[in-house]
């Protein structure tokens, strides 16, 4: 097996105007074939929650903020030994007008 993945999500309405999201990863690698020989294994654990509110709803237009924390750890080990270890935590806003 060079991929293994799994990945959840869901979206709750809390009020008319709100959402609640959250969703969680994880992935593993092996990649096989040509890079074999480097032994490369690499893992990723994602979580998101986030809450989205539409300012704006209207038939030809909409206005959405979002306000999303993320995150994120990562790492991969070649031929047996650490290579790279990430922990990433980062806050996303987006504003969307359609």
């Amino acid at each position: 097996n060079e991929l293994r993945h799994l990945s959840v999500s869901h979206a709750t309405r809390i009020t008319p105007d709100m959402t609640l999201n959250v969703s969680a990863n994880h992935t593993e690698t092996r990649p096989g074939y040509a890079l074999e020989p480097f032994r490369i294994e690499s893992a990723s654990k994602n979580i998101t929650a986030g809450l989205s509110y539409q300012w704006l709803r209207q038939r030809d237009r909409n206005l959405q903020l979002s306000l999303m924390l993320d995150g994120r750890n990562t790492q991969t080990d070649l031929l047996g030994a650490p290579f790279t270890r990430d922990r990433v935590r980062a806050v996303r806003v987006n504003l969307t007008y359609d």
